[in-house]
Parts: structure tokens; sequence; C-alpha cells
């Protein structure tokens, strides 16, 4: 009588056993690619490179001192448009169903702060030298200024911690915000 119902319990895990396999290690690959594919990391890592083009020339019109608010202005409002693509691209990651493995906060937090010194700075050097020649760089600052406090939103949203983490790394830039009158950044990073 136990010799049946173990039998037939034994019978009844074989035949599960049968009908399940293991995922092999390419499928298992291909989906890591594909989740890494649609990460933040990515989403920043072009941000960066699109900030990596447009600031170093936004950098060498300041320094001249003469340039003309068809040179900068045009410039500024690229680097919004990047700004606003990769806002465009948190918004997307957060109706996604998230799995895998959350990138690296530190190496998030580093890239994100990377990005944001790197703007805050050169816009810095273009207020100061070109302010007052570009008559229309006030509200493209604003808009960056919203823009930007909208990125460090969604990443919290997407990734609870990073903003204090990009928050500890950008604390000695609280003046450069303050002076481009990034109210909106400054309280998005606390300050």
């Amino acid at each position: 009588m136990y010799a049946q119902r173990l039998v037939s319990f034994f019978l009844f895990f074989l035949t599960l056993g049968l009908f399940s396999h293991a995922a092999p290690a390419e499928a298992q690959r291909d989906l890591a690619k594909r989740q890494d594919a649609d990460g933040l990391t990515d989403i920043f890592t072009t941000l960066k490179a699109q900030k990596d083009e447009i600031l170093p020339q936004l950098t060498t019109y300041a320094n001249s001192g003469s340039a003309t608010s068809d040179e900068v202005l045009p410039l500024v409002q690229q680097l919004l448009d990047s700004i606003n693509t990769a806002n465009a691209g948190l918004e997307e990651a957060k109706g996604k169903p998230h799995g895998g493995h959350p990138p690296n906060k530190d190496d998030l937090a580093k890239l994100i702060a990377e990005i944001l010194g790197d703007i805050v700075k050169t816009l810095d050097l273009v207020l100061l030298k070109l302010g007052l020649i570009i008559p229309g760089l006030a509200p493209l600052l604003i808009s960056i200024d919203i823009a930007l406090s909208k990125i460090l939103s969604g990443v919290e949203f997407l990734l609870a911690g990073v903003l204090k983490l990009v928050a500890g790394l950008l604390a000695g830039l609280s003046g450069l915000l303050y002076k481009l009158s990034f109210g909106l950044l400054l309280a998005a990073l606390g300050f």
C-alpha cells in the first residue's frame, strides 16, 4: 500500500521533470543584453556622448568672447534637446517591467554627476563671458534647469538612492548652480 503511493509520487515528479527543461545559456545571455540595452546606463551614456560633442564647441565660443547668438543659441538648444531625449527615455523606462539586475548605483551616480558637472561648468562659463551679448540665453537656461531636474526625479523613481549619491558628488557645485539660478536642480539635489 505504501509502495503504491511511493511509486505514484515518484512517477508524478518524473513526469513533471520531462516537461520542464532549463533555458539554454544563449537565451540567458540574449535576455541580459536586451535588459541592458533598455537600461538606465545606456540612456546616460548616450547623453554623455551628445554632451561631449556640444560642450567643447560652447566652451570655444565662450572663450572667444566674440560669439554671436546665431552660433551659441543653436548649441544650447541642441544640449536641451539631448537632455529632453534622455528624459523621454526615462519616461519610457518607467512604463516597462524591470527585470534582471539593476545598474550599479555608484557607477550610475558617477556618470550622472559627471554629465551634470560638465553641463553646469560650461553653462557658467557661457553665462559669464557671453551672458550680456546673447539675449535669448536666459529662457534656454530655465528650460535646461527644468529638464535636468526632471532627469534627476526620473532616475530616483527608477532606482532609489541614486539621487543622494549624485548630490554628494556634486556638493562642490552648489555655488555654480545658485549663480546660474538653477533653483529646481538645487532643490532636486537638496542643496
